[in-house]
């Protein structure tokens, strides 16, 4: 809803990154909270904080990147503009608990129990951070008649189409993190065997995120096996450890093996489907045609000899603003559950003008 950067003593400040570190420190304090209710060491907190922190941050944006790898085939730089959105869930899940056993394991401290104290906090955070997805415009649902669907304006907005009535998948998913955390609270001093939140976590993260994915504008089959995944293993885990609360970690790996050939049968389906489709619309906006623009020099002609028509153009009280959008998808592609080429470029320029049709300012992104 609001992707431009907010100018704060000089600095741009984009409120994905501002409500991703919102939901960061919500959720330290709440765990911090509860590590002193339970007299767990809080000192070991900043420590395993930074782990987990460093392993989620990691395994989101490389899960994100993969699916989107043939937009950043032709964009590498774009990988490291996080602020622009591209975080994806569940690689912030797996990537965070394979951080947290690293850190317990080299500290010799209980994992199931701290991980459970974790997971408590985990939903508050996620909810947060997904406000900073509704600023972004990412995570956007698909067209909907419905009387509580929102709108883009913004051509700097990730959502599209623009100007349509899109599915609130951001608001969805932050109902559903209140919801996770209130069972959450509900069960914390209910728990029959170490690792029960964190299990319940996981089982009502992957459910609630698996009905919301039918919403979502850009699904993946990888997202939906993964979460099959986590369920069916948090499933199993549960029940087994909850009937008999002996030779857990035995119990947890018969449970992995378990989904050994649940992965193979998704993963052998999805197998050798091959996409050549390929649709373009509007003219490439090449950075160096773009880096030719200077402000204060370049003239309206000018503009419009490099770029061509533009696709939209809107009279503002100092002049004029010119919107440009390419969009490239398809391609070729292979779906190895997690696809490898094709995708989609989207890239928009924007030039403002003033009355004398002299170019005052320009932006432009790739995503």
């Amino acid at each position: 809803m609001f992707p431009e950067p907010i100018i704060f003593l000089g600095l741009p400040i984009h409120l994905f990154g501002l409500f991703l570190i919102l939901g960061i420190v919500t959720s330290y304090l709440a765990v911090h909270r509860e590590m002193a209710r339970l007299k767990l060491p809080v000192d070991t907190l900043p420590d395993l904080s930074f782990a987990i922190l460093t392993g989620a941050f990691l395994g989101a944006r490389l899960l994100f990147i993969l699916f989107h790898w043939g937009s950043y085939f032709t964009n590498p730089i774009g990988i490291f503009k996080v602020w622009t959105g591209g975080l994806v869930l569940y690689g912030g899940v797996l990537g965070g608990l394979i951080g947290g056993l690293i850190f317990c394991k080299k500290q010799k401290l209980p994992f199931a129990k701290f991980a459970d104290v974790v997971a408590f906090g985990l939903p508050l955070g996620f909810g947060i951070g997904r406000l900073g997805c509704l600023a972004a415009g990412c995570c956007y649902g698909k067209p909907t008649a419905s009387l509580w669907g929102i709108i883009f304006h913004n051509p700097l907005a990730i959502a599209r189409p623009l100007e349509v009535s899109l599915h609130p998948t951001q608001i969805y998913s932050l109902i559903s993190e209140c919801f996770i955390f209130l069972i959450l609270f509900y069960r914390r001093d209910k728990k029959t065997f170490s690792g029960e939140i964190l299990l319940t976590f996981l089982l009502l993260e992957t459910a609630t995120r698996f009905g919301i994915e039918f919403f979502r504008a850009e699904s993946h089959f990888a997202t939906f096996l993964i979460a099959i995944l986590i369920f069916a293993v948090s499933f199993i885990c549960y029940i087994q450890l909850k009937n008999k609360n002996k030779g857990g970690i035995m119990k947890m790996k018969s449970a992995f093996k378990l989904a050994i050939p649940m992965a193979a049968i998704f993963f052998f389906a999805a197998c050798g489907i091959i996409s050549t489709q390929e649709m373009h619309r509007g003219h490439d906006i090449e950075h160096s045609d773009v880096n030719t623009i200077v402000k204060g020099r370049t003239t309206e002609t000018e503009v419009v000899k490099v770029f061509g028509p533009p696709t939209k153009v809107r009279d503002t009280d100092q002049g004029k603003e010119l919107f440009y959008e390419y969009e490239k998808t398809g391609g070729f592609k292979w779906n190895f559950v997690l696809s490898i080429g094709g995708g989609t470029v989207t890239k928009t320029l924007l030039v403002w003008l003033d009355k004398n049709g002299v170019v005052t300012d320009y932006a432009f992104k790739t995503t």
